[in-house]
């Protein structure tokens, strides 16, 4: 994917479906990058976290669903966005 197509989030509406491609990608990059140096202790690189994150992000389309899906959708993006920080910090430090 090219870095410019992240900026496809910044569409409201649209981005809820464009989670969907944007963090498992950016999960299975990570995976294919630490893959290719026999580093397994990185795990599935918050490959299930990106999926939660997408599927509240889905969620809280729906009114009934939003004061549980909204504040479940920060939380885990910021747990997705540290994440993602950290295996950056270990390609760089590797």
């Amino acid at each position: 994917m090219a870095p410019r197509l992240v900026w496809l989030l910044m569409i409201p509406v649209f981005n809820i479906v464009w989670n969907f491609w944007v963090f498992p990608k950016l999960s299975k990059s990570f995976r294919s990058y630490f893959d290719s140096v026999q580093d397994a202790t990185v795990g599935d690189c918050a490959a299930r976290i990106a999926h939660w994150v997408c599927l509240c992000g889905a969620l809280s389309l729906f009114p009934p669903l939003v004061p549980l899906a909204a504040p479940a959708f920060l939380i885990l993006l910021i747990v997705y966005l540290l994440r993602t920080m950290d295996l950056r910090g270990k390609i760089k430090a590797g």
